[in-house]
């Protein structure tokens, strides 16, 4: 299996930055699998599903570092990092791969976590590319008010590092620290109300197959947006992984459950093979429940403390 690192220039008003961005699986496939990382998550984050998967052929796997992370050039000036530059950058990132898988590009699947499940949902709503297929990490339709508030709520400053010292530890630039705990990053039009950011609306046209894997700790991901996905699109698949927390991370268990779902063919004996096992567990119920050990390999833990709290009370309180 192929694998290369690469770079497109997006455009950024007069001027242009290097959006970083890695290739592997199949090149020849007509399938076409996208990952966007969290909110301080570079693409790295997906190595043990690139490894995974390299067992396995039919699927052009691509994975972005968002501007401000791993090898992608930061913002210039005074530039906030923000989810309509992000977006953005995703978009051109699509035309430019259009040019080199054509064959690929109406049979994308869009892999989120976090925050890159809530961007997948706004390039459904948004891209001239068929989107076939959704898998969210830990991510609902709906972003509550009162989970953010305690998965950011439970480190004082006192146990924050400071942001020179935190951002080379993630790999970030030091001013997204700031960025990201402001009312403006979020700067995407949405719908609210009192439970928090709503998102379905996104998805109201989307006819293709929904995947959502979330941790049985997540605060982010609780049991009533399961229930709301669950609800709104019925056939969608709901995989509970146990002693996880916010987000998931990739076991061989829950690469294979991503497998499964792409519908890829191992050919290697490097893969796991529990696809049978995950196959059994879909056809008799769109609800599962996985058991494994905690990873080890997860990021640092990126939680925020009173700044991120502020800003999340913020909205709240707007009308």
């Amino acid at each position: 299996m192929s694998r290369s690192n690469e770079v497109v220039y997006v455009a950024d008003f007069n001027e242009q930055r290097r959006l970083s961005y890695g290739i592997s699986g199949d090149l020849q496939s007509k399938q076409m699998l996208i990952c966007i990382p969290g909110i301080l998550e570079t693409r790295q984050s997906f190595t043990p599903l690139i490894s995974f998967i390299d067992g396995y052929s039919s699927c052009v796997v691509v994975t972005v570092d968002l501007c401000g992370r791993g090898q992608s050039d930061p913002l210039r000036g005074s530039q906030s990092y923000a989810m309509s530059v992000y977006l953005n950058d995703l978009t051109q990132l699509l035309s430019h791969l259009s040019n080199i898988y054509p064959k690929a590009m109406n049979n994308i699947h869009l892999l989120g976590t976090s925050m890159g499940g809530i961007l997948a949902m706004y390039l459904i709503a948004h891209s001239a590319f068929k989107i076939k297929g959704l898998m969210l990490n830990d991510i609902g339709l709906t972003l509550p008010w009162m989970s953010i508030y305690s998965l950011y709520g439970q480190i004082s400053k006192k146990e924050m590092k400071g942001h020179a010292i935190l951002s080379k530890i993630l790999k970030v630039d030091s001013k997204l620290l700031a960025d990201v705990q402001t009312q403006s990053h979020f700067d995407l039009p949405y719908k609210r109300d009192l439970m928090g950011m709503r998102f379905s609306n996104l998805l109201q046209n989307f006819k293709g197959e929904i995947l959502l894997l979330y941790g049985e700790n997540s605060k982010l991901c609780t049991y009533l947006q399961v229930n709301e996905l669950s609800a709104i699109f019925p056939t969608s698949q709901l995989i509970r992984i146990e002693n996880e927390g916010h987000p998931v991370s990739f076991s061989p268990i829950v690469c294979s459950c991503i497998a499964t779902q792409l519908k890829l063919k191992k050919i290697s004996l490097h893969a796991v093979d529990t696809s049978q096992d995950i196959d059994h567990l879909m056809e008799s119920s769109n609800t599962i429940q996985v058991e494994h050990s905690q990873s080890t390999s997860k990021l640092p833990d990126m939680r925020m403390g009173s700044g991120i709290r502020q800003f999340w009370n913020s909205f709240r309180s707007k009308e």
